[in-house]
């Protein structure tokens, strides 16, 4: 059975999600059509979290390498939905990284301002944190490359 990109960059996601035998997790929804997002639900202890996956297989190499992820209406929407929970992106960059964005740095992107679609980039140079910029702002700090591995779940 061929695996689809979409189990492939999500299931890297996933593996590092449930290495902590105290987590349950939930597929919400995906999308069915590109099979390029999915939400899933994650109770971690004291705290439930919603988690926004979003995979892209193309990424642009340059002086700077970097993928971009375009977030529609529908998406802002369900993020918005999810807002007052505790929620996270995920932003899955081919096979190369795994961007975990909380929901303060969320805020700080500016994409939940508008109810129209825009584009978040994920910038990065070999052995450097990572760049975070959306259609509207650019984020204060880089975002560690190791994250996802390291996030405290509560």
């Amino acid at each position: 059975m061929p695996l689809s990109k979409f189990e492939m960059y999500h299931g890297a996601v996933l593996t590092e999600v449930v290495r902590n035998p105290e987590m349950s997790l939930k597929l919400i929804e995906r999308d069915s059509q590109r099979h390029s997002w999915g939400m899933y639900a994650i109770a971690a202890g004291k705290k439930d979290y919603i988690l926004f996956c979003k995979s892209t297989a193309k990424i642009f190499v340059g002086r700077k390498n970097y993928s971009n992820f375009t977030f529609s209406v529908d998406d802002i929407k369900r993020i918005k939905e999810h807002f007052k929970q505790e929620i996270l992106i995920c932003l899955v960059c081919h096979n190369q990284h795994i961007c975990l964005l909380t929901k303060a740095e969320i805020e700080e992107l500016k994409i939940l301002d508008d109810n129209k679609s825009c584009r978040i980039s994920v910038y990065w140079k070999q052995g450097t944190e990572l760049t975070v910029k959306s259609t509207y702002a650019e984020l204060g700090s880089k975002v560690a490359r190791n994250r996802l591995k390291n996030f405290v779940w509560e």
